[in-house]
């Protein structure tokens, strides 16, 4: 039934001339992610997988995205998916989320401060600024909280996948 969902969605998408592709796959991804939450038990030996795709999907397509269009709301898009994916898998204590999703933001934030940064010198010395000072200050604080870091991070290393 989601598959044909889904394929029901692209006559639709057809008729309204859209092309992009994450009109695509994004149902997909959240049909994989409702499956397998909603199937857990059935999928068992499975869901490392699924989880896997259902983050590379979604994020993959967002980044393709980001990348094809000149425009900065695609990498907002991305963005908005990483920090979801990264919640989710804290909420649901899910590595395969967290990493992706955190893989994906640096990502986001490489690829966008590169590509914008080049293209002007204020915009590129601000960002490198701005991006230096968040380094920073990042190793600031894990210098400070280094033990209650670990910590969390064996904590981390427990979760499924």
């Amino acid at each position: 039934a989601a598959v044909l969902l889904n394929l029901m969605l692209v006559p639709i998408w057809i008729r309204y001339d859209i092309e992009t592709s994450i009109i695509y796959w994004t149902p997909v991804g959240l049909t994989l992610l409702v499956l397998s939450r909603a199937y857990g038990e059935r999928l068992a030996g499975w869901q490392p997988l699924i989880r896997t795709a259902v983050a590379l999907i979604v994020l993959g397509v967002a980044s393709s995205e980001s990348i094809e269009f000149e425009s900065v709301w695609p990498a907002v898009w991305l963005a908005a998916c990483s920090i979801v994916a990264v919640l989710l898998g804290i909420a649901w204590r899910l590595r395969s989320y967290l990493y992706t999703g955190f893989a994906f933001l640096v990502f986001d934030l490489v690829l966008n401060l590169t590509r914008w940064g080049m293209r002007d010198r204020f915009i590129a010395g601000t960002l490198g600024v701005v991006a230096g000072v968040a380094l920073f200050a990042l190793g600031v604080q894990v210098a400070r909280h280094k033990e209650q870091l670990l910590e969390r991070y064996h904590q981390v290393q427990t979760w499924q996948w």
